[in-house]
């Protein structure tokens, strides 16, 4: 019987795929790329409601949870959990076939199939000589999935237009999902006296106040780039995203949030006129800068987060895990150094996999939960994939980088040292439009080629020359 079913749902699964491929086939060009916003909001909500019911059924409680939810509780949820992973694995099969329609993209969709694949054998190559724990290994799929779907995000969006429609459509439903999430975290503010509490972490309706955290940055960062949904929308979804940062207690949320709302007021205030220009500028160095900083500190005391340098020493903390580690690679052997314990080991996922078997997860070699993304790599790929991981990525983000993208590269930078970042879905699909979208919108000016990192030296979809157009013409029929 239980047989039958999986037979069933692989059969249904196929289908699905097989279909949606069918149907990017025959959407034309800017109706996919339009589509990329929108499905980023969707996605958002599948990945904000996945614990939703959890999160109201403890709040309607006398006493709620604070930092995260039990896992007693999240499997209550059943396989509304499951529903962002899904579409994010439909996702990762749409997007190939709709670049593979661009003959331009073609030769940078091959050598990304080849890196990531490549990546994908390095990371397995401790299981085949039996030194790496053989259950990690869904933990490592799964932050290939998000990192392949991010890829294919960037790639859909600098290869189309977006619409004001896609935008507000995206903008309006992230202002909705804050707005939902505030009901659980007054709730759980109200559940206990502000006073009482030490640090304050609210998980709001996600898993844990780290992700309700990460999640405020990912919608930072689209309020910043959603131009065309007016500033009103992107204005009000800023102001959300950093009250959701507060109460999650999440120092980089909070740094990186009010940065991006600084980065938003100085690019409105390099389009106005001369003198209003002027006196902006002077509010924002002598005025909105200054008072976003002591905003910060303030945010953070009263998160009870400021003892930054001690959280960090005592056992637990990133510092003291960083010393952990360090003191493992010194005893390890060669092949350990250059080949790493496997993808999978060292994340947050293979913290819950190591409890579902009811094992200590420092039981398995290396599995140390570090909230750095640089060394996580390291300890999965070793030495020699680490250098090709961040080559790669390095090759992708360079075409991306341009001036009006560096308040969000900022922000990756500080996530990368802060957090697992390959595990953080919201930031990686923010990141990789965000990124899109601002080299997309100054390429736009100046007329030149738009598949950015997918083929930097071929005609782009809304390039003046004569092969721009003709790809025009072959993507419109």
């Amino acid at each position: 019987m239980a047989c039958e079913f999986c037979r069933s749902v692989f059969e249904n699964g196929v289908a699905l795929m097989v279909a949606s491929m069918r149907l990017a086939s025959s959407l034309p060009a800017y109706g996919r790329s339009r589509a990329v916003f929108i499905f980023v909001g969707v996605f958002f909500l599948a990945g904000a409601v996945q614990y939703a019911p959890a999160a109201f059924s403890d709040s309607s409680s006398s006493t709620p949870l604070y930092w995260r939810f039990q896992e007693t509780d999240l499997e209550q949820v059943g396989p509304l959990r499951y529903v962002k992973d899904a579409v994010l694995l439909l996702f990762g099969a749409y997007w190939p076939f709709v670049v593979s329609r661009f003959p331009s993209a073609i030769h940078a969709l091959f050598k990304y199939a080849v890196w990531f694949l490549a990546v994908l054998c390095f990371g397995l190559i401790a299981y085949v000589a039996d030194t790496g724990f053989l259950p990690f290994v869904t933990a490592g799929l799964r932050w290939l999935l998000i990192l392949h779907a991010a890829v294919g995000v960037a790639a859909l969006a600098l290869l189309g237009r977006s619409s004001a429609f896609s935008e507000r459509f995206m903008v309006t439903m992230l202002i909705a999902i804050c707005l939902f999430d505030l009901y659980p975290v007054l709730r759980q503010l109200g559940g206990a006296s502000v006073a009482n509490l030490a640090v304050i972490r609210l998980p709001g309706m996600f898993s844990n106040a780290g992700t309700a955290g990460y999640f405020s940055v990912a919608c930072g960062i689209l309020a910043l780039i959603s131009t065309k949904a007016g500033p009103g929308r992107c204005w009000s979804l800023a102001v959300l995203s950093l009250l959701i940062a507060a109460t999650s207690g999440t120092r980089y949320a909070i740094l990186a949030n009010l940065l991006l709302m600084i980065s938003s007021y100085s690019r409105s205030s390099s389009r106005a006129g001369l003198n209003l220009k002027v006196i902006r500028t002077y509010l924002l160095f002598f005025v909105i800068v200054p008072s976003a900083l002591i905003g910060g500190v303030a945010l953070i005391a009263f998160a009870g987060r400021d003892g930054l340098v001690d959280q960090q020493m005592a056992q637990g903390g990133r510092l003291a895990n960083l010393l952990l580690v360090w003191d493992e690679i010194e005893r390890a052997d060669a092949f350990d150094v250059l080949f790493g314990r496997g993808i999978g080991v060292g994340t947050n996922t293979a913290q819950g996999i190591a409890a579902a078997n009811q094992i200590d997860p420092l039981s398995v070699k290396w599995n140390i939960l570090i909230d750095n993304t640089i060394v996580t790599t390291f300890l999965q790929l070793g030495l020699l994939g680490s250098v090709l991981v961040w080559v790669g990525v390095a090759s992708m983000l360079w075409p991306l980088a341009r001036k009006e993208a560096v308040p969000i590269l900022i922000v990756i930078a500080l996530g990368l040292i802060t957090q697992n970042m390959f595990e953080q879905y919201f930031l990686m699909l923010a990141f990789a439009l965000g990124l899109a979208v601002t080299r997309k919108s100054s390429f736009e000016v100046k007329s030149r080629p738009m598949l950015g990192a997918f083929d930097g030296n071929a005609p782009g979809l809304y390039s003046r020359s004569r092969a721009g157009r003709q790809l025009r013409r072959s993507n419109s029929v």
